[in-house]
């Protein structure tokens, strides 16, 4: 039950349930999963940020749809960094570096 408060259930592959959990370790408010932004489906969105962080894999993306689908949502005045899978589980500091900071905790 330790990750029963993440959104697994709307991931779509294993680097996307390790993310979220990385994310929720490190304090990083977990990101809305797998939905439309601007007509396109987005791996991992934070809506206050226009924030949209892209996991690529090459069995899942391909380039000319992924540049397709980024310039369209840096054209609706959102931020899209890309991340490939292998990143997730061999560099989670990269995928911490891409999301909002951590909320601060007041006392």
């Amino acid at each position: 039950m330790r990750y029963a408060h993440l959104p697994i259930d709307r991931t779509r592959s294993d680097p996307e349930a390790v993310a979220l959990e990385i994310l929720d370790a490190v304090g990083i408010r977990i990101p809305l999963v797998n939905v439309k932004i601007a007509g396109e489906e987005a791996d991992l969105v934070w809506v206050p940020e226009r924030r949209i962080i892209e996991l690529d894999s090459r069995g899942f993306h391909h380039p000319a749809e992924d540049a397709r689908k980024q310039a369209v949502w840096e054209g609706n005045g959102w931020h899209v960094s890309r991340l490939p899978t292998h990143a997730v589980y061999d560099r989670p500091d990269q995928l911490i570096a891409l999301a909002p900071p951590p909320s601060r905790r007041t006392s």
